[in-house]
């Protein structure tokens, strides 16, 4: 059952009767290439949100922002606003750029994508706590074997034009990274390029929460198709909560982190509002705090 109160957000407020705990659908963190101006992202500075600024370490190698269909046609999904973030590493270089983040809670999700073709070298990311570099939790690796990762998973290589997997055109790959209890819960779909591929999931377990990400490129010889791609960096959490309690009266609340106001509010009971609220009719109880106007002031919802 919703209880009722009186809510104000931006800061909010509530008419409460009981207890009760509201829950949200949050991003934590989240970046992607279209944030980006310059071809050199790691210099662009520290854009997108909930992540900390770039590391980067390589040697006859780099990294870039670029139009991943332009190396394969499969990564065009990949993009964003027609731009991926690339890397690069010559016959004997390496290249690796990586983010920390907040320890990833219990149900945390890290999400992201990316795409390979040619299997020069060995391309791939590793997952750690303690930073980047520290304490490395989960690896997943491509080369001319094909893929592994941490669990014991392991996918041979798929052909190269010959269906399923027709790499001439490109792999694409999606993570969903789960933070758990106990460690890890994964899941690694192939999007496009390698139908042989399917979807993988598993477990794996290992102390405290996931706090960095990885990824690299090494020995993998010239050539576009020699690149690794990547985008779509994001956390996300699948609740969010605040124990209300006490008399009844007006409580005020802020959100640290993005999310929507119908996220917020769909544990409470709401009226007064046209669209959404639990009864549209009556004296509204959600007000916004305008921290912008010259006139600031609290203002109800419509």
């Amino acid at each position: 059952m919703k209880k009722r109160i009186q809510f104000l957000t931006g800061i909010m407020s509530y008419m409460l009767m009981g207890s009760m705990v509201a829950f949200g659908q949050v991003t934590i963190a989240q970046d992607d290439a279209s944030n980006y101006s310059n071809s050199d992202f790691v210099n662009d500075g520290n854009l997108g949100f909930g992540f900390s600024s770039w590391y980067s370490a390589n040697s006859d190698g780099g990294y870039f922002r670029g139009d991943a269909s332009n190396a394969r046609s499969n990564a065009s999904i990949l993009n964003t606003s027609g731009n991926s973030f690339g890397m690069w590493a010559n016959g004997g270089g390496y290249s690796d750029v990586g983010r920390n983040v907040q320890e990833l809670n219990n149900t945390d999700t890290l999400s992201f994508q990316f795409s390979i073709q040619w299997d020069n070298g060995n391309k791939g990311f590793s997952l750690y706590t303690g930073g980047i570099g520290v304490n490395e939790v989960f690896n997943f690796n491509y080369n001319s074997t094909g893929y592994s990762w941490s669990g014991g998973g392991s996918q041979a290589n798929t052909d190269w034009s010959t269906p399923p997997g027709d790499r001439q055109n490109g792999v694409v790959l999606s993570f969903k990274l789960i933070q758990t209890e106990t460690g890890l819960d994964y899941t690694i779909s192939a999007l496009a390029g390698d139908d042989g591929f399917g979807v993988k999931t598993g477990s794996i377990t290992y102390s405290n929460g996931i706090n960095a990400i990885k990824f690299y490129v090494s020995d993998a010889g010239g050539g576009s198709g020699a690149d690794l791609f990547f985008n779509n960096l994001k956390v996300s959490s699948p609740k969010a909560s605040v124990s209300l309690t006490g008399s009844e009266g007006w409580r005020m609340i802020s959100s640290p982190v993005a999310g929507t106001m119908s996220d917020l509010l769909d544990p409470i009971w709401t009226q007064g509002i046209s669209t959404g609220a639990d009864v549209s009719t009556g004296d509204p109880n959600v007000f916004l705090w305008n921290n912008i106007s010259t006139d600031q002031d609290y203002s109800a919802v419509s």
